[in-house]
């Protein structure tokens, strides 16, 4: 009989099977705006909208837009470090002291044990896929959903930000921009858990190393003992207990 061939042919991909960028809804992209704008402490927490590099200076610019602060998941570079606007790796205490969050591509925006953000907080979440269809039991609440490409939809809110902005807005942002450039970062939160040692931007360390010596006075000998030990068969260990553990240590 007839030797069947067995050689490979690699085929090109089919474009028509490339999904476009999902378009952002304009009444919930106003909405999400007005909200932002009206929040007097709004928080920008985002995972893993850095895979795609246009979503970094998309997400500086709405920051800066808005004069909010930044925590990102510390598996992408989602904003520089560096930034006045970024705070750290933890959504806690800043989730529970903000009064309107946006998520970005975020499949773990908190971590619940920790905390959860204030009554009254209104978040808002975008996603290419805002109701996580392959985590059935993901349960994060969301005052408005926004199914779109994100490095889209921060272009786009920046731009509504800016069309809805008031003189006084302006001036609002101006000060929380400032304020949030001029938060003393605790020394205890390096060590521990809010910001993780590995993670920590040199200003912050050259920050907090100030605020010791002002109140201390000068330091002639720094221990580093901080250690932790967490508990229960390897296998079992959550991820985020076991990355907090050999951060520390």
């Amino acid at each position: 009989g007839r030797e069947r061939s067995t050689e490979y042919r690699k085929q090109a991909p089919n474009p028509a099977r490339v999904p476009a960028p999902q378009a952002v809804d304009p009444a919930a992209l106003a909405q999400a705006a007005h909200w932002l704008l009206r929040a007097e402490r709004p928080l920008i927490l985002v995972a893993y909208a850095g895979r795609n590099p246009v979503a970094v200076p998309a997400l500086v610019r709405l920051a800066e837009t808005l004069g909010a602060p930044v925590v990102e998941s510390r598996h992408r570079v989602n904003f520089p470090a560096s930034h006045p606007l970024h705070l750290g790796y933890c959504a806690f205490p800043y989730a529970q002291q903000a009064d309107c969050i946006l998520i970005l591509d975020h499949d773990v925006p908190w971590v619940p044990a920790q905390g959860q953000p204030a009554p009254g907080c209104r978040i808002i979440q975008v996603d290419m896929d805002p109701l996580k269809r392959d985590m059935p039991l993901w349960e994060f609440p969301a005052d408005l959903a926004i199914q779109a490409d994100s490095a889209l939809a921060m272009a786009a809110l920046a731009g509504e930000i800016g069309r809805q902005l008031s003189p006084a807005d302006r001036l609002r942002i101006e000060a929380r921009r400032s304020a949030v450039a001029a938060v003393p970062l605790a020394f205890a939160s390096i060590l521990l858990w809010h910001d993780r040692p590995a993670w920590v931007a040199r200003r912050r360390v050259v920050r907090a190393m100030a605020a010791v010596e002002a109140d201390l006075g000068r330091i002639d000998v720094l221990v580093n003992c901080a250690g932790v030990a967490g508990g229960g068969p390897v296998h079992l260990i959550d991820p985020l207990e076991w990355d907090r553990v050999v951060d520390i240590n």
